[in-house]
């Protein structure tokens, strides 16, 4: 029995000649592809799902060779698995290659999985356990039977209407050149077509267990059967790609499209390779004919965006991942890339985040939306993530590194150092992982920062930040040489590296070369107008001049640090010391304390100004805080024995002056007033060496 189509074409069979006529609903000659049997059954139009529904059910076998024709002679078109019709297989307009996805942003060469393999089909139901379904299918198979009936009775009524009659009465076919005979394919066509359908899935199965050679093999022959056949040069464009062949395979992706021009995959899989030998315009352009093809294949868009990111086309690499997403909204690694592309922090948060709700165990999304919290100074985020990342990929180096960034920034050096040291043992090629660690180090352990800066520029020699904290290392090392040697290196290699004149500068300053230290100072402000310390140090260095001149530029220098960084206590501080107007400096003084509450010297200054008012209530107050802030401070205690001498409190005087010369035994002033109270309060004999040590110290009285 036959199956029907509604309302497209039927069939009858005349039994004289064996052969099969096709009588068009129409009248006219359809245009349709037919299927026929191997057992020479027609079985209807090219219609791939009727023929997917029939496999599922068990009404014919997968294996079965079909013939097709278009008003035209039978050609052998294969098996019904060859087509790719098997149960619950896609079906497609080329034979269905398995393109396997691009798992990373950033492929070096695509990765193959293993082919698709061909399902058997799938048993027919069966009813045997249950007589209400066998009830059923028995009033459903009567009514089938009534309706095959009436179709009979109207393909004789059509063929009498249609036809025309011989001598003896007997319908015959209508005119051939309207509709070509059908005749069953002989056996050697089907052996034909069944055997190349066997090699074609003895190298899918050779492809997929990993035996390429096997595979190449099987294809080779494939190709030189069938030179015609696409599929064959696609799936030996595979096996090159599987062995880094990269030459073969695009020559075999092109020979596949040249047979047939509207064969997505291949065009998918060349761009894949083009991309990977970073000819990425090449890449662009595949993936859009890809695109062009097939619309809704949301790799394709990923990977046009992948390759318009990589050509700095942000806009357009959004566009792409977007696509993508919309058309697979599950796609994590597109939103993962979107993310990437995007200026917007806060956006590339929201599509980190939407990656890694769609793949939790995303550790590179993890990482990448740490980075965006770091960014933001939200360090406890970062952290979270950046661990949630390292949990997922231990022996990520640079998820390490930038953790240890995020504890360096909380002020947490101790497990900094340690995600460094990790960072280091997982990537020792990597200079700025010991530079940082060499940060972290700094002045508590100045040695080892050294050694790790020493490191990071013997793999990196040009690594002029490195070389500039060393020659600052040194410097706190009172290493001068050393300090100056490594700054001049550093701004022989970047002339205008900003912080390496004003090193050295500090350097100069510190060694009494005072003319080169005002030309570094004022290098370091030509390059970087908006630096405060180049300003005060510079003012720093005028100010200890004896010219009036010159006292005047440190006064503008400290101004000018002061506009540029108002919180700068410092500053205010010396700008007071450099004033000769009493108020001016008693307000830049009051600043600096408000600003800086534990200011000792600010609170000993004041009380400096204070005491030459005769404000001497004031003056041990100011003195007196210094003290308490700074115990061991001596200028202090000096001078509020000073202000108890001014007021012959004899006593408290020496006391004060005693507890000035324990924290400074050269503190000259100390010893000569102490004498002077030691002799007034009538003790001359304690008041003889004191006078003595504050001459041989060299103090001498105003």
């Amino acid at each position: 029995m036959l199956p029907l189509w509604s309302g497209t074409i039927i069939f009858a069979q005349r039994l004289t000649r064996n052969r099969l006529s096709i009588l068009p609903s129409n009248g006219r000659c359809a245009m349709a592809d037919f299927f026929v049997r191997n057992d020479g059954v027609v079985l209807g139009p090219w219609n791939k799902k009727r023929l997917q529904e029939m496999a599922r059910a068990g009404q014919i076998d997968p294996n079965d060779e079909i013939a097709t024709s278009k008003q035209g002679p039978w050609r052998v078109a294969g098996s019904i698995k060859s087509l790719g019709l098997t149960p619950r297989q896609k079906t497609s307009q080329s034979p269905p290659p398995k393109v396997a996805p691009v798992q990373s942003h950033s492929p070096a060469i695509p990765q193959d999985g293993p082919a698709a393999r061909p399902t058997p089909p799938a048993a027919p139901p069966t009813f045997d356990h249950d007589p209400h379904q066998k009830r059923i299918v028995l009033i459903i198979a009567g009514a089938a039977l009534a309706v095959i009936v009436a179709t009979a009775l109207a393909v004789v009524l059509i063929a009498l209407n249609s036809g025309s009659s011989d001598q003896n009465g007997q319908i015959v076919s209508p005119d051939p050149q309207a509709s070509p005979p059908l005749t069953p394919l002989t056996q050697n066509q089907r052996d034909q077509t069944h055997g190349l359908t066997e090699k074609m899935n003895q190298g899918l199965a050779h492809f997929e267990s990993g035996e390429y050679a096997e595979a190449n093999v099987v294809f080779t022959e494939l190709i030189r059967l069938q030179p015609d056949d696409s599929a064959a040069y696609f799936w030996r464009a595979r096996v090159s790609v599987a062995e880094n062949e990269i030459e073969k395979a695009i020559g075999d992706f092109s020979e596949a499209i040249k047979r047939k021009s509207d064969f997505a995959a291949a065009y998918l899989w060349r761009g894949k390779l083009w991309y990977a030998e970073g000819k990425l315009d090449k890449a662009i352009g595949e993936f859009s004919s890809s695109i062009r093809l097939k619309p809704n294949d949301a790799e394709a868009h990923y990977l046009r965006g992948l390759a318009h990111g990589k050509t700095d086309d942000t806009e357009q690499a959004i566009a792409d991942f977007t696509a993508a997403i919309g058309i697979r909204s599950d796609y994590a690694e597109a939103y993962f890339e979107r993310g990437r592309e995007e200026d917007d922090v806060d956006k590339a948060v929201i599509d980190y985040s939407s990656a890694i709700r769609l793949k939790p165990d995303f550790a590179e999304a993890l990482h990448h939306r740490g980075v965006c919290y770091w960014s933001k100074d939200e360090n406890d985020k970062a952290i979270t993530d950046f661990s949630e990342s390292i949990r997922l990929s231990p022996s990520s180096a640079g998820t390490h590194y930038l953790r240890g960034r995020a504890y360096s920034d909380k002020g947490d050096s101790a497990k900094a150092i340690v995600d460094f040291t990790t960072a280091i043992r997982l990537r020792p090629d990597q200079p700025g992982y010991y530079f940082f660690r060499g940060e972290e180090f700094g002045f508590k352990n100045k040695d080892r920062a050294i050694a790790d800066y020493s490191t990071a520029i013997r793999l990196k020699p040009d690594y002029v930040e490195a070389i500039c904290s060393r020659g600052f290392k040194y410097w706190v090392n009172d290493e001068n040489d050393k300090a100056i040697s490594d700054f001049t290196e550093a701004i022989k290699l970047a002339p205008r590296h900003a912080r390496s004149h004003y090193s050295r500068g500090l350097v100069y300053s510190e060694d009494g070369d005072h003319a080169q230290a005002i030309t570094d100072f004022t290098n370091a402000i030509r390059l970087k107008p908006d630096n405060a310390l180049a300003y005060f140090e510079r003012g720093l260095v005028y100010r200890r001049s004896d010219q009036q001149s010159l006292k005047t530029k440190a006064i503008a220098d400290f101004t000018e640090a002061i506009r540029i960084k108002p919180d700068f206590p410092d500053a205010y501080f010396f700008r007071a010391m450099a004033e000769s107007d009493d108020a001016k400096e008693l307000a830049d003084l009051n600043t600096a304390i408000r600003l800086k509450p534990d200011f000792y010297k600010a609170y000993y200054f004041r009380g400096l100004c204070h005491w030459v008012s005769e404000r001497n209530e004031k003056a041990i107050s100011d003195y007196k805080t210094a003290i308490q802030i700074k115990p061991d401070y001596a200028p202090a205690y000096c001078q509020l024995g000073r202000v108890h001498f001014d007021k012959r409190a004899y006593t408290e005087a020496i006391s004060n002056f005693t507890k000035a010369i324990l924290f400074d035994p050269k503190n000259g002033e100390a010893f000569y007033y102490r004498g002077l109270a030691y002799l007034r309060s009538g003790k001359r004999s304690l008041s003889v060496p004191d006078l003595a040590k504050a001459k041989q110290l060299g103090y001498k009285s105003n």
